[in-house]
């Protein structure tokens, strides 16, 4: 399968993937403008990176570089993760992309949230254990 970085032309495709994440495992209303937005972000901010597989895109995954705020060190933050159904083995494949990313780019520790058991179980098999667990409110 052929992982590589995102291209602008793309973005539509990305919307689409976004959209799809909504309906299937958001259970949230989202907005097209704002994924674009984010999608954008990441394919040209030289902190951030979106990768693809398929084409057109079938799975993505996006991340940032920060300061971790109690070290300091430069951890790389999975901020996007998803592969279409059909798209079996290519989300483990984003993964290993966006590894090998952090650590060429000078990352000394990667931080990536998921709920998904399948997703949990791949994390911890590449040697992720629990950090926190991470908890939300929609306010009125």
């Amino acid at each position: 399968m052929n992982v590589r970085l995102a291209a602008l032309e793309e973005i539509p495709d990305l919307v689409e993937l976004g959209m799809e994440f909504y309906r299937t495992e958001g259970c949230r209303d989202c907005s097209r403008e704002a994924l674009s937005r984010f999608a954008e972000a990441h394919i040209r901010d030289g902190d951030k990176v979106c990768f693809v597989s398929g084409k057109p895109p079938t799975g993505v995954i996006c991340g940032v570089i920060a300061p971790h705020y109690l070290t300091g060190e430069p951890a790389a933050m999975k901020s996007a993760w998803f592969a279409h159904r059909n798209a079996r083995g290519h989300g483990a494949a984003l993964f290993r992309a966006f590894e090998r990313w952090a650590v060429e780019n000078g990352a000394k520790r990667v931080i990536a949230s998921a709920r998904n058991p399948r997703t949990l179980k791949l994390l911890s098999y590449g040697g992720y254990s629990q950090l926190e667990i991470v908890v939300s409110k929609d306010i009125p």
